[in-house]
């Protein structure tokens, strides 16, 4: 979403002024970060993150409605959200097993079931484009 949002400035040859507005959850980030890092742990940056990135939606978007109106894709914008809220619960379930082996488990299992949803839910055209990709693969070789 916040690909699609800066295509307002984009447009308006403002990518100065998008710049300068996410210096904004940049330093909130940071703030953030060491707010939580040593309150709760590693999961705050997670938090944080999380956090600054709606920060930056919700600022990017307010801003480039003046700049470039564009309609709000809201049922791609829900169908990505359930991808990622089905994701969040996979990767959930996963057992904990510590460190790399983990991590390494927990990020295959996320990036399949996020890909196996978006392709379910054909969020965003994700069917056109993998046909697409798929094209241009067999075109080449």
């Amino acid at each position: 979403m916040l690909h699609y949002i800066s295509e307002a400035y984009q447009l308006s040859r403002r990518t100065d002024l998008r710049a300068w507005l996410m210096l904004v959850p940049a330093i909130a980030n940071m703030a953030l970060n060491a707010i939580l890092l040593p309150w709760i742990g590693l999961i705050g940056a997670v938090y944080a993150t999380v956090a600054c990135y709606a920060l930056a939606l919700i600022l990017l978007a307010s801003v480039s409605r003046r700049l470039a109106p564009l309609s709000w894709p809201w049922t791609d914008f829900l169908k990505i959200a359930g991808a990622c809220s089905t994701m969040a619960i996979a990767v959930r379930l996963m057992p904990e097993l510590g460190g790399l082996s983990e991590l390494l488990l927990k990020a295959s299992v996320g990036a399949a079931v996020y890909v196996t949803a978006v392709l379910i839910s054909d969020a965003a055209g994700a069917h056109a484009a993998l046909q697409q990709f798929a094209s241009r693969r067999t075109r080449r070789v």
